[in-house]
Order: C-alpha cells, then sequence, then structure tokens
C-alpha cells in the first residue's frame, strides 16, 4: 500500500483548509493511505519536506500552501525559493511530488483556487503526485 505525505503551510488557514480538502477527497476516493504534517510557511515545506525524504517512509509527497502578492518583494522571494527547493528536492531524491502551493495576487484568486473541486489545487496537486508516483514505478519495472 502506497503512502502519501501532505505538507501543509498555514498561513492562510481557510485556503490551506481548502487546499487540505481537495487533496483529501482525492486520496480518499482512491484510498490511499496518507498522513499530514503543519509547516509556518511556506518556506519551511522544503525543510520539512528533506526531512520526511530521510524517513524513506512516504511514497508520494503533495506540497500545499499559498503566498499572497504583498506591497513589498517578500512575495516573489518566497515564492521563487520555496518553489526552486522543492524541485531541486524532487530532482535529486526522484521522488513524486505534487507542488499545489498557490503563487496569487490576492485573497480572491486563492479563494477560487481552493474551493470549487475543478480548480482545486489541492486535487490538482495530489493528482500530480500520484501521476508522478506511477512514471517512479514504470521506471522502477524497467530498471529489473
Amino acid at each position: 500500500m502506497v503512502k502519501f505525505l501532505i505538507i501543509n503551510s498555514r498561513v492562510y488557514p481557510e485556503i490551506s483548509l481548502g487546499l487540505l480538502h481537495g487533496a483529501t477527497n482525492f486520496l480518499q476516493k482512491l484510498d490511499i493511505n496518507f498522513k499530514e504534517i503543519v509547516t509556518p510557511g511556506a518556506l519551511e515545506t522544503p525543510i520539512a519536506l528533506s526531512m520526511a525524504i530521510d524517513t524513506n517512509i512516504y511514497d508520494a509527497y503533495i506540497i500545499l500552501g499559498c503566498i499572497v502578492r504583498g506591497n513589498t518583494d517578500h512575495y516573489k522571494h518566497v515564492s521563487e525559493n520555496t518553489n526552486t527547493a522543492l524541485t531541486k528536492l524532487a530532482t535529486k531524491h526522484m521522488i513524486p511530488i505534487g507542488n499545489g502551493i498557490l503563487s496569487v495576487h490576492n485573497i480572491e484568486h486563492a479563494i477560487a483556487r481552493s474551493c470549487n473541486d475543478d480548480l482545486n489545487y489541492g486535487h490538482i496537486a495530489a493528482n500530480a503526485a500520484l501521476e508522478m508516483l506511477h512514471i517512479k514505478q514504470q521506471f522502477a519495472k524497467v530498471k529489473k
């Protein structure tokens, strides 16, 4: 049985809970086992992912959170550094991830992407993680 880890940044609780709902609904419909951990912010998600990778417990990872543009450059730095770090970890360790961290201009955009099931980035990220796990499993079969 595969096991997913959801790493959820809860800076914007309403948004993060909506993303979590989308991801967990997707996983539950497929009877996929998962655990959630919470980080204080998006920048901490790669650190948590790195810690989780070291445990070798999980088969795939779903990263959730929200970064909203403000009046400073902080948004840009957080978004770029978080996404770069997640991508580096995924490629270095060849792990399946689904990145559901929203980078939006305002809360209204985040709400639209965390409520509706068709546009819910938690759902989309969970699906991406599953698809990447399938790709990894295909390569593992070829390798044998």
